[in-house]
């Protein structure tokens, strides 16, 4: 069944209405079945036909529904929803923790260019409170596979040998920086003293589908973003193929207590349904105006980034790993020249509103060295990240009235400074 229409037609598809009832009872009737329901933090019959609805997209053997089957549970992967992205990459990283004994010593190797949301949960909680280690690493690059190896020598000397969890993003925010993920996946699918999680936020699971790949233990999705692309849900995933994994997910899901309301899950599910043409609509308007910023380059525009431009080829064997039919996502950075204003540029805008996040449909503009973060102004440049740098979230109307709205806010700019 295509990606798209499982979009639509999810496993946990209703049998009644056509669309999945909102249960808003905080406790359930008790009674024999091992598959009743209980308590609401623990699990609800909306928040499980969402969960097996992501699961559907993020791994395509799933199996399609049927009509002789009602459950809502699938038994190929399992995703666990939180009431926020970073409540899901916290979780992810405790799962793999509990994957161990408390004895064993585990660091994290993160994406140097990872984003700012992640490094400031891994400085604030895994390193000063939880006194774990962290390792940067520009992941992005061939030489991150060397770096890796030398740490597995170095940890291979105590018994047991510590283990890595590996973070990364398929593709950075903001800097859209394209992870090529072979020889990753080859390292990780080798050595059990690897777990590998993959942010997929900025790709979905319309573009990018990591636990395909076959190393990878957990992906995980800021579902705020294109996944219910609406600009009103706060939530976020983690999906696995490991039923250790998985088992851990639950407990934490249940114990942290950081779950979604019903109301958000049917908000996701009604969002979803339109994501393969929302993904794919923003994508080919973000390559439109990155081809066109990138003509800008001299007056106003110092760099652009985005996939598709020739100053920034991704690499080669990526078409394996992600689905280059629909496109790279609606995001697009540049950094304007040094003397100008950032935000007189964005206050400049029309339609183009500035606020934080990203993949909703209408479109938004923002300055990451301000907006995204960071811990600290030093951490942001140390990922690239400069004070002129601009992030346009490109959302699906006209591409022309867009670009329209971009070129009078760099002329307005460039006027004003001339």
């Amino acid at each position: 069944m295509s990606f798209s229409t499982r979009c639509i037609h999810p496993p946990s598809s209703p049998s009644v209405g056509v669309n999945t009832p909102i249960e808003l009872s905080s406790t359930f009737i008790h009674d024999s079945s091992p598959d009743s329901y209980s308590y609401g933090r623990t699990d609800n019959p909306t928040r499980s036909a969402l969960e097996s609805a992501i699961s559907s997209l993020e791994y395509s053997s799933v199996p399609s529904p049927s009509p002789q089957s009602s459950s809502t549970k699938d038994t190929t992967t399992a995703t666990s929803v939180f009431s926020s992205g970073m409540a899901a990459i916290e979780a992810s990283i405790l799962a793999t923790l509990d994957s161990h004994p408390p004895s064993n010593k585990i660091s994290v190797i993160c994406s140097s260019k990872c984003y700012g949301g992640t490094t400031r949960w891994l400085e604030e909680v895994w390193v000063s409170r939880m006194n774990r280690e962290v390792h940067y690493v520009d992941l992005h690059t061939p030489s991150s596979v060397g770096i890796i190896e030398e740490m597995l020598a170095l940890s291979s000397i105590t018994s047991p040998p510590s283990h890595f969890i590996v973070f990364t993003e398929v593709l950075t925010n903001p800097l859209l920086s394209v992870l090529s993920p072979q020889p990753l996946v080859s390292l990780c699918s080798s050595n059990p003293n690897l777990t590998l999680i993959v942010d997929n936020t900025l790709t979905s699971p319309c573009i990018c589908r990591p636990l395909e790949w076959g190393a990878v233990s957990m992906v995980v999705e800021s579902i705020t973003k294109y996944i219910n692309g609406h600009s009103d849900v706060i939530m976020g995933s983690v999906t696995t193929l490991h039923p250790h994994l998985a088992s851990a997910l639950r407990r934490i899901q249940n114990t942290q207590g950081a779950v979604p309301s019903p109301f958000d899950c049917y908000q996701v599910l009604r969002g979803m349904k339109t994501l393969d043409i929302r993904m794919r609509r923003q994508s080919e308007s973000a390559a439109r105006i990155a081809s066109i910023l990138e003509k800008s380059l001299g007056d106003t525009i110092e760099r652009v980034n985005y996939p598709t431009l020739t100053s920034q080829p991704p690499p080669p064997s990526i078409s394996n790993y992600v689905n280059l039919d629909v496109g790279w996502g609606g995001v697009v950075s540049f950094e304007l020249k040094s003397h100008l204003s950032t935000h007189s540029f964005c206050s400049g805008l029309k339609l183009f509103k500035m606020a934080e996040s990203l993949g909703a449909v209408e479109s938004l503009v923002e300055v990451p060295f301000e907006m995204m973060g960071f811990p600290s102004e030093e951490k942001a440049r140390e990922k690239g990240v400069n004070p002129n740098l601009i992030r346009l979230s490109v959302g699906i109307e006209g591409v022309d009235d867009l670009l329209d709205d971009l070129t009078q806010a760099l002329n307005a700019l460039k006027k004003k400074n001339s």
